[in-house]
């Protein structure tokens, strides 16, 4: 937060969000890039390019690397850096208001915790929906897996090791992503509870 200057709530809401979810390095940001990543950190250097499905690539592929996504996220959204946050919105108030816990003061950080959460019920950005369901990644799993005589023969079983690997990679992509806004959901709305009971 910025230092040395007398700030509205407006202001503090506006930073908290540019530093969670918005600049370049925030946890949200990072998160998405990772996201974006997945293809030649996690499905490249497996093997997808055989008539016969590779050990390695297989729906336990999917839950590893939201796993780590999920590790990923525990790490950024720590606890430490929402008691960081609060404590320099509350030094900001108290700048602004001059130590006075007045009836301004609270209506200053109940403006911050209120508009904290109305960004996450009306601006905080969705996963989305997979290009490929879960269903329909284990179906095409199946088919991977399972070599026809007329695939045996022709070695045209490739295709459906291609379309699982395509699918899989998608679906693997879309659930990263889920994490990432479902963690950053819960920090904010999180963070908004802690400031509104600063003031109770």
């Amino acid at each position: 937060m910025e230092k040395n200057e007398l700030v509205s709530s407006v202001d503090l809401y506006r930073e908290i969000i540019d530093r969670v979810v918005s600049k370049h390095d925030s946890p949200f940001q990072r998160m998405m890039r990772k996201a974006k990543d997945i293809d030649l950190d996690y499905f490249e250097k497996v093997a997808h390019g055989g008539n016969r499905l590779s050990a390695e690539l297989n729906m336990e592929l999917k839950d590893y690397v939201v796993e780590e996504f999920s590790r990923m996220a525990d790490e950024l959204f720590s606890k430490e850096l929402g008691r960081h946050i609060i404590a320099d919105v509350l030094e900001a108030a108290e700048t602004v208001f001059h130590g006075e816990h007045n009836n301004a003061y609270v209506d200053f950080i109940d403006d911050i915790s209120r508009s904290l959460t109305w960004y996450v019920a009306n601006e905080m950005v969705t996963a989305g929906q997979p290009m490929f369901s879960n269903d329909e990644v284990r179906r095409k799993y199946k088919s991977a897996k399972k070599i026809t005589l007329e695939e045996f023969i022709k070695g045209t079983n490739y295709k459906d090791v291609i379309d699982f690997y395509t699918a899989l990679m998608d679906n693997t992509w879309w659930a990263c992503r889920v994490v990432a806004v479902d963690r950053t959901r819960c920090f904010l709305t999180q963070l908004a509870d802690d400031l509104k009971n600063e003031n109770k």
